[in-house]
């Protein structure tokens, strides 16, 4: 049964477990877990900057120009409570929904709808790694005529 609006892969299944997720289930598996989501892009580089050191588990793609790029990461900051962040999720797990809302609430500044102030277009470039995307912001306006010619 899943939440109006939610797809069922938001929420933990525990007959098909991966890997990635064993720790929070089997935390929270017997006991009351209490979970809260924050939506938009996380900067998990600097998430992982301020608080790398609680870090449990990661998922990094290694990119052609010796970048990485971070898919998911698993914190465990506290005994009962576990963060994990994709590029635009950052659930948090506690065995107290006080403590889940708390965190949540400090962890707000990480997400944001985007990091760019100009307007931008997307480029898609299909990799054999798989899809790639790069935002090019764009730094002149056009100039636009409002001029009504009468004809």
């Amino acid at each position: 049964m899943t939440a109006p609006g939610y797809s069922s892969e938001l929420y933990p299944d525990f007959r098909n477990l991966d890997p990635f997720d064993l720790p929070v289930h089997h935390k929270f598996r017997h006991q009351p877990y209490h979970c809260r989501r924050l939506r938009g892009r996380v900067d998990i580089v600097r998430l992982l900057r301020d608080h790398g050191d609680t870090l449990l588990r990661s998922d990094v793609g290694l990119l052609p120009n010796g970048h990485r790029e971070y898919y998911r990461a698993l914190l465990k900051p506290l005994e009962n409570l576990f963060v994990r962040l994709e590029e635009s999720e950052l659930a948090v797990y506690s065995s107290c929904p006080h403590t889940a809302d708390s965190w949540c609430k400090n962890l707000r500044s990480y997400v944001g709808t985007r990091d760019h102030k100009r307007p931008c277009f997307l480029v898609i470039s299909l990799c054999i790694d798989g899809p790639q995307v790069e935002h090019v912001e764009i730094s002149h306006r056009a100039p636009v005529s409002l001029r009504c010619t009468g004809r």
